[in-house]
């Protein structure tokens, strides 16, 4: 065997072993700019849902502005109000805090989150409620249903006052 066919074989031979070769891309991070972009709110239950049964969007993008953001935290508004309150913890867990209205509507909820490669986005796999100040909600824990874009969904008419 010849020099090159040597060396063709070693380099063939090593390739599959080196990470950047991998036939698996690495699992995306969820961080709070991907949470952002590009979490599917549909997978969970929440006091959003009237809206998306009528709107085409299904990410935070697409109906709120970020108030504030850190490595671990992320505050979302809509019209000037900050309404979602995201905690980042370790293993892909958040816990959201919904405050609407003035807190006439106010849930904390823990989620597990996974990222499908199939749809490209982040999705509530796993759920519990921490708080209510509604004794009457039930607790989030099936998170089974998916709420699907309507047929003639619209466009979200955002009007924020920042």
């Amino acid at each position: 065997m010849n020099r090159a066919a040597i060396i063709f074989a070693l380099v063939v031979s090593v390739l599959p072993l080196s990470p950047s070769w991998s036939a698996e891309a690495a699992e995306p991070k969820l961080t709070p700019q991907a949470f952002y972009e590009s979490f599917n709110i549909r997978s969970i239950y929440s006091a959003i849902w009237n809206g998306l049964r009528d709107y085409c969007g299904s990410f935070p993008k697409d109906f709120f502005t970020v108030a504030k953001s850190s490595d671990t935290y992320l505050e979302l508004a809509k019209r000037g109000h900050s309404e979602w309150f995201i905690e980042f913890h370790p293993d892909n867990v958040i816990v959201l805090t919904e405050d609407l209205h003035g807190g006439s509507y106010r849930v904390t909820a823990q989620y597990e989150l996974a990222f499908s490669a199939t749809h490209r986005d982040w999705r509530a796999i796993a759920g519990e409620t921490l708080f209510s100040a509604d004794s009457d909600l039930e607790d989030v824990q099936a998170l089974g249903e998916f709420l699907e874009h309507p047929e003639n969904c619209i466009p979200y008419p955002r009007e924020d006052n920042f």
